[in-house]
């Protein structure tokens, strides 16, 4: 499993510079997953967090089992860039079990899971693990993934080619260029570029023409690995939304201010911009 250090050896050897921005670094102000939250997420998602509220041995060993599984710094913080992944994956859970999209694994999605497992055959444990998920069609622990560029690709995926620049705090540039998650392709390195990148696109689109290889949705329409695009302005990765009334989301994006981040966003569609954002759905998106 590559380390922070491997991940950041990769981007010294080819000249790209990293931002001041660190994988816990600072950001602007958003709140942020509560533990409790984390915990019954990583719990739900079969990964036997502790409980409580606090950032205990079992939850912090939780946490480096999850992000074992998609590729992230093993380090047992579940910082902004692991938080919007856990967000995903239990928003496509609720999703398949028919629960409210709200990031966040309660007794209401326990109890969807249970009505889930009872109808395909599966152990009734209200517990999103790997059996559930794969009878879900939900790609559990994505590995490197396995799209071809310009192909159809799965949302699991998706949302780990979007963690991959964050995760390594990757700064922002309009002229440079990095390289993806398996070494594939490289994209440039602002919000159109990441959002590219994280689609495996042919080449690094821009907000004004990513509407080339994706089609305008309905906001209750958003899944994770869809994006919100604001012509001629900015983009950026949903990953789930934070409250049931969906006026917050986990996003991955490549922010000018402050390189590539995992965050909360806030007053939605974008910490309330009055500019004609958009929810968009690449074209070769899959289930899983």
């Amino acid at each position: 499993m590559p380390t922070r250090r491997h991940f950041l050896n990769g981007a010294a050897a080819t000249g790209v510079a990293l931002g001041a921005t660190s994988l816990f670094g600072a950001l602007p102000a958003h709140a942020e997953m509560p533990v409790d939250r984390i915990q019954r997420n990583l719990t739900g998602t079969g990964y036997s967090a502790g409980t409580g509220g606090t950032l205990d041995s079992q939850t912090r060993a939780a946490t480096m089992r999850f992000q074992a599984d998609h590729r992230l710094v093993q380090d047992g913080k579940p910082g902004p860039v692991t938080q919007s992944v856990l967000a995903a994956m239990v928003s496509l859970v609720q999703y398949k079990a028919g629960a409210t999209m709200d990031s966040s694994f309660g007794s209401g999605t326990a109890d969807k899971v249970k009505a889930y497992q009872r109808a395909h055959g599966l152990v009734v444990d209200g517990k999103a693990g790997p059996n559930t998920m794969a009878k879900m069609g939900i790609w559990r622990a994505p590995g490197y993934g396995n799209s071809a560029i310009g192909g159809s690709i799965r949302r699991t995926e998706v949302i780990q080619r979007a963690a991959y620049w964050p995760n390594i705090g990757l700064g922002y540039s309009r002229s440079r260029y990095y390289r993806d998650l398996d070494n594939s392709k490289t994209y440039r390195t602002d919000c159109s570029g990441q959002v590219s990148n994280s689609w495996h696109a042919t080449q690094s689109y821009s907000t004004r023409t990513l509407d080339n290889i994706s089609s305008v949705i309905s906001k209750g329409s958003l899944l994770p690995g869809d994006a919100l695009n604001a012509y001629d302005y900015h983009t950026v990765i949903f990953c789930g939304w934070a409250n049931s009334a969906r006026t917050r989301y986990y996003s991955f994006e490549e922010s000018g201010s402050v390189g590539a981040v995992g965050r909360e966003v806030s007053g939605y569609p974008f910490y309330s911009d009055g500019r004609n954002w958009k929810p968009r759905r690449y074209h070769k998106i899959v289930w899983g």
